[in-house]
């Protein structure tokens, strides 16, 4: 299912022109690059064990491997490209919310859905504010 959906998000960045879409098909598709290398554990566990040569059992490196580097490299490249793409303020809110980047939505989408809804019920944030409010 993984290949699939990765197969058809890749076909469908390349077709699609209208830049909001794109941008959110750029970043699903870096979301998957990511979790193929660390935070899918069914993806991932093949890697992070050994490579058996007879009597030699060794450790792979994986974060320095030639390939792992081309695929973050290119997941954050989609991602930049991403934010840089999109017009719309509900989008970019929605991208930077599926990055975890709360602070940028509250911050610089205030407005949007997401931004209310951090704002509103995000601990985190609300403990931010509160501490920062103190402080004054």
């Amino acid at each position: 299912d993984f290949a699939r959906e990765m197969y058809s998000l890749e076909q469908s960045m390349n077709i699609i022109t209208e830049p909001n879409r794109k941008a959110q098909l750029m970043v699903r598709y870096a979301i998957g690059i990511r979790n193929s290398f660390d935070l899918c554990w069914g993806l991932t566990q093949y890697y992070k064990g050994t490579k058996y040569w007879g009597q030699v059992c060794e450790k792979r490196d994986w974060e320095n491997d030639g390939h792992t580097k081309a695929a973050m490299k290119r997941a954050k490249e989609l991602i930049h490209l991403a934010c840089d793409i999109v017009t719309d303020d509900e989008t970019g809110a929605n991208i930077q919310y599926l990055l975890c980047n709360f602070r940028t939505v509250v911050y610089k989408y205030p407005n949007t859905e997401k931004g209310q809804l951090l704002r509103g019920k995000c601990d985190n944030l609300y403990d931010h504010h509160a501490e920062s409010y103190r402080s004054r």
